[in-house]
């Protein structure tokens, strides 16, 4: 598939590592896909050529494993895993994990538990008070989105970036170690 280049092959790989973490898996793990995402952003050459030359396991941090699901995301633009935390989750509630303090664990019970699968709805639900009476929710965390979504009136747009973003930033993992130049390409 001519679309599954390196940047969208590494796409895929953040929106893999977001899912782990929602998951609950290692967020070792889901760094590892962060990072193979970070480094297929840096190749010179097409993936494409790597892949055909059997070279994935020479980008750093890309093991036997991490090189499968490369080449099973560059051929076929997904993976059957991707498909089932997809088919559990939507990709909605991705973006709730740029909520700065809203940990993935928090996220999933929002989701679970409240039904919202939206940053807006995230929004409306704190605005009216309804995070504060769920156990491990909570009114610290319905000030922490409040404060957040306040401090933004409308989505971000960057002209220099392909990376999706919100008024709370990057709709990708923001932990530092998530960080990506997507300028590189």
């Amino acid at each position: 598939m001519s679309d599954n280049d390196a940047a969208a092959v590494a796409r895929l790989l953040l929106e893999l590592s977001q899912r782990l973490l929602l998951a609950g898996e290692s967020p070792y793990k889901a760094r590892a896909y962060a990072r193979a995402a970070e480094s297929l952003l840096t190749l010179t050459i097409p993936l494409e050529d790597v892949i055909a030359q059997d070279r994935l396991r020479e980008i750093p941090g890309v093991g036997a494993a991490l090189a499968e699901v490369i080449r099973a995301l560059h051929q076929n633009g997904t993976t059957p895993r991707l498909e089932a935390m997809r088919a559990e989750v939507p990709a909605s509630v991705l973006e709730m994990l740029s909520v700065p303090g809203l940990a993935p664990e928090k996220v999933l019970q929002i989701y679970r538990q409240l039904g919202i699968a939206t940053l807006e709805e995230l929004e409306q639900a704190c605005q009216q008070d309804r995070l504060t009476t769920r156990k491990g929710l909570g009114a610290s965390l319905q000030v922490k989105v409040l404060q957040a979504s306040s401090s933004c009136a409308a989505p971000k747009v960057s002209a220099s970036s392909t990376m999706p973003t919100s008024c709370f930033g990057p709709l990708w993992p923001t932990s530092a170690f998530l960080i990506l130049s997507w300028g590189a390409s």
